[in-house]
């Protein structure tokens, strides 16, 4: 007689989580990406990006943003378990935060203003994008949890957008403080390679799960990590070596895309259209 076992345990509904740059709305041609284009039924979580603070303290919303708000959540009419959350980019402004974050009356502006416009336009969330790099040093992490924590007691629903380097991470994040406020936090892996010409043995998987045990050893809960994945692509020349063995990537020479106005940057249709015109040799 065989026998089955079942393994009971804490079941965890899978995400997958997609930004969508309003920006795209605007640009022409290939590069144009629509709201109505959007298929509601592809993702469980959509994040519209993004906002910034306004010199008030309040979210800095503009007269176009607003039909952009009503479109981006109507595709919850298609698919009602579909949630949509509001990205806000906390260093677009740093004086602008500064005034926002450190003060309890900042900090109320700021929160009372997010509720009212989540609300107003029925969007199920926020989502928060905050590295503290060198050139910012502007928000210590414990002024960074008291906004969280003030948000999360206003009934806010809360996700975060948090870096993948240890330098950033141990500058911006209180994970002890703040993990049991945030739904999940949207790790951005997508230029964890910046430097990936300069050393060839340390491969993008191993530095991007070492970043992922990384926030896990500083206490952010492994089933709240999401890892991005990023829709652009690196453009670059080839160059012999120096000892004539094969070919390397020249970083001198990043190649620019069409539209992209990052060189060695493309945006994903200019990654698709170069490929489909390209000729493939093997080396």
């Amino acid at each position: 007689m065989q026998e089955l076992i079942l393994l009971a345990g804490p079941i965890f509904p899978k995400k997958l989580v997609c930004h969508y740059d309003s920006l795209s709305e605007d640009t022409p041609g290939k590069t144009h990406l629509g709201i109505s284009q959007i298929d509601p039924h592809l993702c469980t979580h959509l994040i519209y990006s993004y906002v910034g603070i306004g010199d008030s303290g309040s979210l800095d919303i503009i007269p176009t943003d607003i039909p952009k708000f009503q479109a981006f959540n109507a595709l919850k009419e298609s698919n009602p378990q579909l949630q949509t959350f509001l990205e806000v980019n906390l260093m677009l402004d740093i004086p602008a935060l500064l005034t926002t974050i450190t003060t309890p009356q900042g900090r109320r502006i700021f929160i009372d203003s997010t509720a009212n416009i989540l609300q107003t336009y029925q969007f199920d969330g926020l989502n928060i994008f905050w590295m503290n790099r060198k050139n910012y040093q502007a928000v210590n992490p414990h002024q960074f949890s008291e906004l969280i924590e003030e948000l999360s007691a206003k009934g806010i629903h809360l996700t975060a957008s948090v870096s993948a380097e240890e330098s950033v991470i141990d500058d911006s994040y209180q994970f002890q403080a703040i993990a049991d406020k945030v739904d999940f936090f949207n790790v951005v892996t997508a230029g964890i390679d910046i430097n990936f010409m300069s050393d060839p043995s340390d491969t993008l998987f191993q530095q991007t799960k070492s970043a992922m045990e990384y926030l896990v050893s500083k206490g952010a809960p492994k089933r709240k990590l999401i890892m991005g994945i990023a829709a652009f692509g690196r453009a670059f020349a080839l160059t012999p070596k120096p000892d004539g063995s094969g070919l390397c990537p020249d970083k001198t020479a990043p190649l620019q895309g069409y539209f992209s106005d990052t060189p060695g940057r493309w945006a994903y249709s200019e990654v698709r259209d170069e490929i489909s015109a390209a000729l493939v040799i093997m080396i």
